[in-house]
């Protein structure tokens, strides 16, 4: 009788061990996957931002047009 006791206490200790493990793995996947959509997210706003700042900005001067001046350069 306690080599059977012995056995099954045994088998439900690696059941358990089997079920912790695959479950932790589990959670590990989920957890990188999610780290990795945020990494990608992070990278795609930070390109974008330097994007918008790379983009080159035009400036007129509408000083002389307001003041009713003709420029004479054309």
């Amino acid at each position: 009788m306690r080599d059977s006791s012995v056995q099954i206490a045994t088998v439900v200790i690696s059941v358990a061990a089997l079920v912790f493990s695959t479950t932790a793995a589990f959670w590990a996947l989920v957890y990188n996957r999610r780290q990795a959509r945020a990494v990608a997210q992070a990278n795609a706003l930070t390109e974008k931002a330097q994007r918008e700042q790379a983009e080159p900005y035009v400036l007129v001067d509408i000083s002389l047009v307001s003041l009713g001046h003709r420029c004479s350069c054309w």
